[in-house]
């Protein structure tokens, strides 16, 4: 092999591994980007839906009509899936995307598996990422309620990973090709 042939093969395979690790460094930090936002966005629905109920010393209270939200949950990775729940986990308010898509009992896996006190995510082999939030009345006074009156409520929200997941793969196939 000549000097020329191996100073060329020398080169080639340092712009290779440089080409490797860059396209690597991309990918790394453009789906960290994108995980940051599906994540973000859903805690943002969350963040938001806990900032409208009212903790009182003896009672939560949910009153939407005062309190008008609104959340934009649609975008590139889909919809936010969020629930209001009352005593006894009867469903309160819900977002408009759920009539269709989740069911009662997917709802409950949910409540079952999130740490409602954390208020961290928790992603579902089912293909969800689901996170929680419980708001419980200091002294609850047991009695009678008003209607937008609970001794606690838990707000859920949900996301969808199949459009993250696609976005990322699209990533990997943009790199590698």
């Amino acid at each position: 092999m000549s000097l020329t042939s191996r100073v060329s093969l020398y080169f080639l395979a340092a712009l290779a591994v440089v080409l490797f690790a860059y396209s690597l460094t991309f990918y790394l930090v453009a789906s960290s980007h994108v995980e940051a936002q599906f994540s973000g966005e859903l805690q943002g629905v969350l963040n938001a839906l806990v900032a409208a109920a009212e903790v009182e010393e003896t009672e939560v209270k949910w009153q939407p009509l005062e309190h008008f939200i609104t959340l934009n949950t649609r975008d590139e990775f889909g919809d936010v899936h969020w629930f209001v729940l009352g005593d006894d986990d009867l469903i309160v308010e819900q977002s408009r995307f759920n009539a269709e898509s989740v069911s009662p009992v997917d709802l409950q896996k949910w409540i079952a598996v999130v740490d409602l006190s954390s208020g961290e995510f928790r992603e579902m082999r089912d293909g969800w990422v689901v996170a929680g939030k419980r708001l419980a009345a200091p002294h609850p006074d047991r009695t009678a309620h008003e209607l937008d009156e609970f001794d606690e409520l838990t707000v859920v929200a949900a996301r969808m990973t199949g459009p993250r997941n696609a976005i990322l793969i699209r990533l990997a196939l943009l790199v590698t090709l």
